[in-house]
């Protein structure tokens, strides 16, 4: 619940005060998420975020399963079923994407954006 409450304030902004509709929503959350979509260079291999149905992202890297990403704060996802695992996204002075930090408990590794 408390996920859900931080996501609407994160999209309040985006949000026309008027009645929004479902579709408006995922319109709202694919815009938004747009930007972090692509490869990332790590050591050995490259991790990709996809976007699949109603604007959520996805985590693969090769070797372990596919993983849902949840929204925790702006330019940081949780993965779902790895508690204590995050990605950071590092955008440039435009806003664009430049990088990524996967957080573990072990270690932390950057990511660099391929395209």
């Amino acid at each position: 619940m408390k996920t859900i409450l931080v996501f609407i304030l994160f999209l309040s902004p985006f949000i026309s005060k008027s009645q929004t509709t479902d579709d408006e929503l995922i319109s709202t959350l694919q815009e938004i998420n747009t930007k972090y979509i692509g490869n990332y260079e790590l050591p050995g291999k490259t991790a990709r975020v996809t976007m699949k149905e109603e604007g959520r992202l996805w985590l693969f890297v090769p070797g372990m399963p596919e993983s849902l990403l949840m929204f925790s704060r702006k330019h940081i996802y949780s993965i779902k079923g790895f508690p204590n695992y995050e990605l950071e996204f590092l955008p440039n002075k435009e806003g664009a994407i430049k990088a990524l930090i996967f957080k573990q408990p072990d270690k932390t590794v950057r990511a660099r954006k391929k395209d």
